[in-house]
């Protein structure tokens, strides 16, 4: 059975800790923008978390109300946020 080594161990644990420590800032930045934009959107449409859950199909108001940026203590997966942004600019483009 044969080891597979890296060439450079260094430069590689390196690397290994660069994304292991600001991996997850870049991912939770990332997904700040993401809400916010899905708020600023829903805002514009006038949708209140209920309503937003009913027209995106995403079942729980109460999660979608704690993504809200006033007071954000729950994070929805950042592959949701980008279909409910999607759904959101669609219904902003179709009632424009």
């Amino acid at each position: 059975m044969t080891v597979l080594r890296p060439k450079y161990p260094i430069v590689a644990g390196i690397i290994f800790v660069l994304v292991y420590w600001f991996g997850p800032d870049y991912g939770q930045r990332t997904a700040n923008k993401l809400l916010d934009n899905m708020w600023l959107q829903a805002d514009k449409l006038g949708l209140s978390a209920a309503d937003l859950g009913k027209v995106t199909k995403y079942q729980g108001s109460i999660d979608l109300e704690s993504t809200r940026p006033e007071h954000r203590t729950y994070y929805l997966p950042l592959r949701e946020i980008k279909r409910i942004n999607k759904l959101l600019n669609q219904i902003a483009e179709h009632s424009a």
